[in-house]
């Protein structure tokens, strides 16, 4: 059949109608059908098995969904693009200068690019997909591929390096198109900024620039330091001498004793060490004054000496204790101070020597003067990547762009047994069976719902690269056969699209009728699985009931008795009451089975057998009609779009599956030819005609 530029084109498959789609021309008309005649209006960019550049190109809008819309614009950017659409036709990965179009903006840039890489060979005038990408990758190593971004690979210069990694350590980076974090204007003048501020701030706190700020000189930061690590302890001090001046008792409590100082273990280092530090400082005594000389908690000693030697310096004379208006002055010294640590700006920037930065935020320094050199150069070199990115683009939309329509316009290599959808997964080999069409699945509950609409059989299997470790989880519709061995827990191989062997299992299943005699056999399973439970319970119940008689008579036997006496023997002893009921029971069972079959048997042969294999066949008609009704509407039902909604796509079209299909889907292997002892049954030669017919 061929296809005219000026008219649409429709086939069927199953019982839906799909655009034909074989060459540029079929494409031309897709972009001018209306979105409600396309099997699928958007799908999620994950579903697809294809280049990932091209899924990028395909969603500018980077949303994780291609939309008809971005289809659409995709084949018209395409076809203009190009004066020679026959690489379009055969996907080729190589582009001829001469199909490009000159005098649009896009076709002259492309050519631009592809004759610049093509200049550095020997002059060939086709240029492929390989040899694009190659250059661009290079470009994009050198760190300026995108315009005022540079990344840390561009920076030659020692000190140019130096200054990117204080930038990104201090959180300024912006990812780049190819993942990495650089550097941009942006970025640099925020680094410069807050040095600026840091430095501002850093000079407010040096004695030589701030006396209020800095009361004690360059003593300031260790006395301050003091201060704050002993200021809670030293406070509760003076609290506990307080308290003692009121209660001479309270000097005695501030320790544990008696059985709660039993409990310490003091062979364990933890726990002394938690007394201590729990501790007070020092034997609080009537008065609050914290005497350094005297006996001191080992567990801040240090540093409270440390501290009265700080003091003895300032004041030039030894400083024997700390009273508590002392203390109270020395804190409100140091309140200035403190407030101007509270103000210490934001970011790690403070993390970088002072001095460094002080260089750095200088007029004309040579690093941030290099790094801006860098900036200018990647805006001028990203107009040159930017076109062997469109380059790369339009190459890679005339290898896959009618593949992908293929995939999503219509969908003619979903019916072809030897091909396979951009949306196919892969083959599920299990129970003797392949199954040749899997969809990848994001969210199984709502894929599940949907499967249950579908009225189709589904598994859902995970897909381990070894066993525990998921790589992704597929829905598998069984479509044909019955269902056999397939459980919850089965494992089994799949087959990707490039022949890599996973481990498989099956973790959970959607159950609705595969075949029609699968769907009749069933009332007759479940019955017979019913009638097995009843006659094991009435065996179970007949056990125990001959167990307790049993073991009833047994207690009635005396275990001692005198000497026996010489009696007359009975003519007949009476059997024990409970053996009697059994006997009577049975005898009236027996006697009601034989009459019941005599009742059979006579009315049979007032009825006649013709009459009875009527009546028979009128009960299992009864039985089997409706069940086969409600199956073959669930059978023609079954529609193979639920198992793509499910996935997140958008679809037009109700795919109903057709036997032909389904047997195409899922199927048993025809043995090899010639094999002795092998059978090849009616599924499997219909499976291989329909093959044949497809090719």
């Amino acid at each position: 059949m061929t296809q005219a530029a000026d008219r649409f084109v429709f086939e069927r498959y199953g019982r839906a109608h799909h655009l034909k789609l074989s060459n540029a021309e079929g494409l031309a008309m897709a972009a001018r059908l209306d979105e409600a005649h396309w099997v699928a209006t958007s799908a999620p960019t994950q579903s697809l098995r294809t280049d990932p550049d091209l899924l990028k190109h395909l969603d500018p809008e980077g949303d994780g969904r291609i939309q008809a819309r971005e289809i659409k614009a995709s084949i018209r950017w395409l076809l203009s693009t190009l004066k020679d659409h026959r690489g379009v036709t055969h996907g080729a990965r190589s582009l001829k200068l001469e199909a490009i179009e000159r005098g649009v903006d896009d076709g002259d840039r492309a050519f631009k690019a592809a004759a610049k890489i093509l200049a550095r060979g020997a002059g060939a005038q086709e240029i492929t997909l390989a040899e694009v990408r190659a250059v661009r990758q290079q470009e994009e190593a050198r760190g300026l591929s995108e315009a005022g971004h540079v990344l840390p690979a561009a920076a030659q210069q020692p000190e140019i390096a130096a200054l990117m990694r204080d930038i990104l350590a201090c959180g300024g980076g912006k990812h780049h198109l190819t993942g990495e974090v650089g550097v941009t204007d942006a970025c640099l003048d925020d680094f410069l900024e807050q040095s600026r501020a840091f430095i501002a701030w850093w000079g407010e706190g040096q004695p030589e620039r701030g006396a209020q700020i800095a009361p004690f000189g360059a003593q300031t930061a260790r006395i301050f330091a003091l201060v704050e690590a002993l200021g809670a302890k030293i406070e509760q001090h003076f609290i506990l001498s307080q308290a003692v001046e009121l209660d001479a008792r309270v000097a005695e409590a501030i320790w544990p004793s008696g059985e709660a100082l039993g409990r310490i273990n003091f062979s364990d280092r933890g726990q002394v060490q938690a007394l201590l530090t729990d501790g007070p400082l020092a034997r609080p005594e009537p008065g609050g004054a914290l005497t350094l000389g005297g006996a001191l908690n080992p567990a801040y000693a240090g540093q409270l000496r440390e501290l009265g030697a700080a003091l003895a310096e300032l004041d030039g004379a030894p400083v024997e204790a700390i009273e508590a208006s002392r203390w109270r002055a020395l804190v409100e010294r140091l309140a200035p101070y403190r407030g101007w640590r509270a103000r210490r700006p934001e970011g790690a920037v403070g993390d970088i020597p002072v001095e460094r930065l002080e260089a750095l935020a200088a007029e004309g320094d040579e690093a941030v003067e290099g790094l801006r050199a860098l900036l200018r150069e990647s805006h001028r070199n990203a107009l040159v990547v930017d076109d062997v990115r469109l380059l790369e683009k339009l190459i890679l939309f005339q290898a896959h762009l009618l593949e992908v329509c293929n995939s999503f316009v219509s969908f003619p290599d979903l019916y072809n047994p030897k091909r396979r959808a951009l949306f196919e997964m892969g083959t599920l080999i299990m129970d003797g069976r392949r199954f040749d069409l899997a969809v990848k699945v994001h969210d199984r509950a709502r894929h599940a719902r949907l499967s249950d609409m579908s009225n189709m059989f589904v598994l859902y299997v995970e897909v381990c690269a070894r066993e525990g470790e998921v790589l992704h989880e597929v829905a598998v519709p069984v479509t044909s056969g019955g269902r056999g061995n397939l459980q919850v827990g089965k494992h089994g191989i799949f087959c990707d699209i490039e022949g890599v062997e996973r481990f498989a299992t099956v973790v959970h299943i959607v159950e609705n009728p595969i075949s029609l005699i699968e769907a009749i056999v069933a009332p007759f399973k479940r019955l017979g699985r019913a009638l097995s439970v009843r006659i094991e319970k009435l065996t179970e119940e007949s056990e125990k009931a001959i167990q307790k008689d049993t073991l009833d008579t047994l207690a009635k036997v005396p275990h001692s008795a005198p000497s026996p006496q010489p009696t007359p023997t009975p003519a007949a002893a009476a059997p024990p009451a409970s053996k009697a009921g059994m006997v009577a029971s049975g005898g009236i069972a027996l006697a009601a089975m034989g009459s019941a079959a005599a009742f059979m048997t006579q009315t049979i042969s007032q009825m006649g057998w013709e009459a009875v294999m009527f009546t028979l066949m009128g009960l299992a008609l009864l039985i089997i009609a409706p069940v086969a009704l409600m199956a073959m509407i669930k059978l023609h039902k079954r529609d193979l779009s639920a198992i793509l909604e499910g996935s997140g796509w958008g679809i037009n079209a109700r795919m109903r599956l057709i036997q032909r299909q389904a047997r195409t889907f899922t199927f048993r292997p025809p043995f090899p030819p010639h094999a002795e002892g092998a059978r090849d049954d009616l599924q499997q030669r219909l499976y291989r005609l329909h093959s044949d017919d497809s090719a």
